[in-house]
């Protein structure tokens, strides 16, 4: 049998226990990343589309308006029910449908508050919340 051999008041860490640690991480990592970008950013996403969206179709005429509106309804009806519904998902878009490089950017914002840059920010000795 093989004993790791520490010196005297140091705890040996395994491999094991280093990569259940990074896992866990991870995953706070992520839970952080979904959190900001389903409850945060999505919705703010979602008005500017839709303002914007608002602002150009009230800039139409009246007769683009109704071409618009016609071009929309076309569109819709020619599509699947599937289709359709992938459609109402993009309204509000999930985090687990992104890909890898598109979380990296909410991951990295996780990270940043899991750091003691991000930790500073929120300390209400340092005029945080």
């Amino acid at each position: 049998m093989s004993e790791s051999i520490a010196p005297v008041g140091q705890t040996v860490v395994s491999p094991t226990t280093i990569s259940r640690q990074a896992l866990n991480q991870e995953a706070l990592v992520d839970r952080m990343a979904t959190d900001f970008y389903e409850n945060s950013l999505r919705h703010s996403q979602a008005l500017r589309v839709q303002k914007a969206t608002a602002q150009a179709y009230l800039a139409m005429g009246e007769e683009d308006r109704a071409q618009f509106r016609e071009q929309r309804r076309a569109a819709w009806r020619v599509m699947s029910e599937a289709q359709r519904q992938s459609l109402r998902n993009t309204k509000t878009p999930r985090y687990l449908l992104l890909t890898e490089a598109q979380k990296q950017p909410f991951r990295n914002i996780a990270l940043d508050q899991l750091t003691a840059s991000g930790a500073r920010a929120i300390d209400p000795s340092q005029g945080g919340i």
